[in-house]
């Protein structure tokens, strides 16, 4: 036999072998047997929220960029999107790695802390470009079209200011129910928590200093960000 050659029962096995391969294997030169080629899974899309303010400074861009950090908490990737129309002021704080690495993605994205803010008007463009990377969070203008981002979440949050009038606020999660599911109606600090009973699925407590920590991309602590990680799961179990 010639040095190297396999002996015959074993050009049979391989030829056995290769018969249960989905694709053949090609040959090396020399005769040995080439490596497979490893082939990356279809990214799945994520979870998407629609944050829609009922008034201004009612607080929705806190809203939407807490509930982005808890996501981004419970994502794979360790980061979310937060998409708005508006130029936001970002944050001083340095971004985590997963943020940058996203930003990287994505032109004109700005990483902050756990977050990737990314402006633009196009509901529909954000999720086809960034829908498989990580969780989106669409932060809605309180006098901005709401129907485009609702009717492409996966669940959308009602942000209410704490002096709203419960019926107005009923009125406006009845009017989104048409493009979407029943949203989550969350309400801002209120003054008379009592009137929200069986009305609100969240009251957000009084936390300056938490809620600064929120916009600046950050996973809330406190009691803040215990509300905010329950919501995440809502959402999540909406989807």
């Amino acid at each position: 036999m010639t040095p190297g050659a396999l002996p015959p029962a074993a050009v049979s096995w391989a030829a056995w072998l290769r018969t249960w391969l989905l694709e053949p294997v090609a040959d090396a030169p020399g005769g040995d047997i080439g490596r497979a080629v490893e082939v990356e899974p279809t990214p799945q899309p994520r979870v998407r929220v629609a944050v829609v303010g009922l008034g201004p400074a009612c607080g929705a861009t806190t809203v939407a960029r807490g509930l982005a950090a808890a996501l981004a908490t419970r994502d794979p990737g360790g980061a979310a999107i937060v998409s708005s129309a508006a130029q936001a002021a970002g944050a001083t704080l340095p971004p985590l790695r997963g943020a940058s690495r996203l930003a990287a993605r994505l032109p004109g994205a700005m990483a902050v802390g756990r977050l990737c803010v990314w402006h633009g008007s196009d509901p529909a463009g954000t999720v086809v470009s960034a829908g498989p990377l990580a969780p989106i969070v669409f932060d809605v203008p309180h006098d901005g079209p709401a129907s485009d981002s609702a009717s492409l979440a996966d669940a959308t949050v009602l942000v209410a200011p704490g002096d709203a009038e419960p019926a107005l606020v009923d009125l406006a999660a009845r009017t989104l129910a048409r493009h979407g599911r029943e949203p989550f109606t969350v309400v801002n600090r209120p003054a008379e928590p009592g009137r929200w009973r069986e009305r609100a699925a969240v009251l957000l407590p009084d936390s300056r200093l938490a809620a600064r920590l929120t916009f600046a991309g950050w996973q809330a602590p406190g009691r803040l960000g215990q509300v905010l990680a329950r919501l995440a799961e809502d959402c999540e179990a909406a989807s």
